[in-house]
């Protein structure tokens, strides 16, 4: 089964390790960017 196999990498303490500090400096620029969401609501403009 692939999803069995899939599961067993992503749980891997090894995996996730890696994973997260490869996200780690990405955290806070996606903190300040939902934080920017959640201040402007509707106003947003994506011009």
């Amino acid at each position: 089964m692939m999803f069995k196999e899939f599961v067993e990498i992503v749980l891997d303490p090894t995996f996730l390790a890696m994973f997260g500090l490869v996200l780690l400096p990405f955290l806070p620029l996606l903190l300040s960017i939902w934080k920017t969401w959640q201040e402007n609501g509707e106003k947003l403009d994506l011009e």
